[in-house]
């Protein structure tokens, strides 16, 4: 390389050394104040910021103090209020039933030749006024599970007739009801405790000897059958009627009369060896007992009960011991029952018999809403 190119380099090297070495000794003291002004300046503004906020929070914290101190003065002047709690009224509740299907209503006729008795309930005890003529085309309303009974309306009137009597014109689904409905018991304000047509086996009865009683079904229509040789007790195991004090009983009962000591009938508020028990007798008469002690005897229809092989009956408790017991659409009988030791003012229901066999078609036992 050339030796006057290398010498003219280290040259100009040492030339900007000596610049930056001049430079900084001119300036650099300069620098230092101008920093330590910096960092005077930022240390006072601090300094004024926290003498600021300081004044703010004390301020704040007076008028907070003076806020609470006039309302505790206020509440000490205020007289003591004493709060009433608004109570919400309850809704209404009604039963719980089975919810009632579409109706399909279905047209059909009565078989040829023969007139057919209308009936007010499925039963044979409870005629209605009106007749069928065979071969009748007639407009059937529905059934329950039993398939021996279908309701119809004909000239005006709903009744029901035996299914092995009607012949449907067309294929038709006829509606299943519960029967409580169909008889216009199933609404609103009204419990059912017990329904049973004894199709389905919903309830369990038995006899005084704890033996289970099986429906019998003749012709589709199922019945529970009671063969009493003496003095038969019939009860359930349906819990609902176990502690009942008002309530409505409505049944059929066929009977064969066997003696002139035939009864049917029921025992109510059976409770620790005490109860209620009333007879209906071949002379269609109401026996009404306190346990073995007779109350009361009164006649319910004109003549006699001979003749009648089936009851549609109603019976009606209230909470006062008053009693109603009726057959076949007759008035009622009407009884005030004494219980002067207030100790029969709820029990089970149960049946009776004696003497007989009886033959149930529904039993259905209700009370209205408490």
């Amino acid at each position: 390389m050339n030796k006057r190119l290398v010498g003219l380099l280290i040259f100009i090297i040492v030339v900007i050394i000596g610049v930056c070495i001049t430079s900084y000794m001119i300036y650099m003291p300069r620098w230092t104040e101008r920093l330590k002004e910096v960092k005077d300046y930022q240390t006072q503004t601090a300094d004024v910021e926290l003498t600021r906020l300081a004044m703010v929070s004390a301020t704040v914290a007076q008028e907070q103090i003076l806020t609470m101190l006039a309302y505790e003065q206020t509440q000490t002047a205020r007289p003591t209020q004493t709060m009433t709690p608004t109570i919400s009224p309850s809704p209404t509740t009604f039963p719980t039933s089975t919810p009632i299907p579409q109706q399909n209503v279905c047209i059909g006729k009565t078989d040829n030749g023969v007139i057919r008795e209308m009936f007010k309930l499925p039963g044979t005890g409870y005629k209605s006024p009106v007749k069928v003529p065979g071969g009748q085309i007639v407009k059937s309303l529905g059934r329950f599970e039993d398939t021996g009974w279908v309701q119809i309306e004909f000239e005006g009137e709903i009744g029901w007739i035996k299914l092995e009597n009607f012949v449907f014109t067309e294929e038709c689904d006829l509606t299943v009801y519960d029967l409580s409905y169909l008889l216009n018991i199933a609404k609103p304000g009204v419990k059912v405790l017990l329904e049973d047509t004894f199709a389905s086996n919903a309830n369990e009865w038995f006899d005084e000897n704890e033996e289970k009683l099986y429906p019998e079904v003749r012709a589709g229509e199922s019945l529970l059958k009671i063969s009493a040789q003496n003095y038969e007790v019939v009860h359930t195991t349906n819990p609902a009627i176990n502690a009942v004090d008002e309530f409505t009983l409505i049944t059929n009962i066929s009977w064969k009369l066997n003696s002139q000591n035939t009864y049917i009938g029921f025992r109510f508020r059976e409770n620790d060896g005490n109860y209620f028990e009333v007879h209906l007798t071949p002379t269609c008469d109401l026996e009404v007992f306190n346990k073995s002690e007779k109350i009361t005897s009164r006649p319910l229809v004109d003549g006699s009960c001979h003749d009648t092989a089936s009851f549609f009956i109603q019976m009606h408790l209230d909470k006062n011991n008053r009693l109603e017991f009726s057959v076949n659409g007759y008035d009622p009988a009407r009884v005030n029952l004494p219980d002067s030791e207030g100790n029969l003012n709820n029990g089970d229901i149960r049946l009776v018999a004696s003497n007989t066999t009886a033959e149930i078609d529904f039993i259905i036992i209700y009370q209205n809403e408490k």
